[in-house]
């Protein structure tokens, strides 16, 4: 079976194989996992050993994973959900207005773009702060900032709106 993770916009083709194998973009991993309490996954990696706490986030397919004092938010897809979500993305990423939302609660550091502002797709429209940690939140597509909802200095809640991009006109 084959599934895709999206991790902090990387994105990684799992395979597992009927004996167990598993194959990480083609690279036959050694993974043993066990359930030390709930939520807390012991993970021997390639003989490197990690705990983990896993949560479910409120999002579909979507896991809140800390791993080392790091926090990351985990997307896993199956081969079709995975394919038709790039089909979807692409057909969005290149018309109409996205809206860029906080993945997490935090605190807004800055938002370094201002409306009417072209931006390139990839470019830091927001930086938040979430667990001592900064994220740089991008933007998904080219185009010009429409709308911003937020501000430095601000706290947010997980799937707030913060910055729109839209077509250049």
């Amino acid at each position: 079976m084959k599934y895709y993770a999206t991790i902090d916009e990387q994105i990684l083709e799992i395979e597992v194989a009927r004996d167990g194998t598993v194959l990480v973009n083609g690279e036959v991993m050694q993974i043993k996992s066990d359930s030390v309490a709930e939520n807390t996954t012991s993970l021997i990696l390639n003989n490197r050993s990690f705990n983990a706490v896993v949560v479910n986030s409120a999002e579909k397919d979507t896991y809140d994973v800390v791993v080392g004092g790091e926090a990351h938010t985990v997307l896993v897809q199956d081969q079709l959900t995975y394919r038709v979500a790039q089909a979807k993305q692409a057909a969005e990423a290149n018309m109409g207005e996205v809206t860029v939302k906080s993945p997490m609660p935090g605190l807004i550091i800055a938002v370094p773009v201002e409306v009417g502002q072209e931006v390139e797709k990839g470019q830091t429209l927001v930086i938040l702060e979430s667990m001592k940690m900064e994220n740089e939140l991008k933007s998904p597509r080219a185009g010009v900032v429409l709308k911003i909802e937020t501000e430095a200095a601000a706290s947010v809640e997980k799937g707030q709106k913060l910055v729109t991009v839209g077509d250049v006109e």
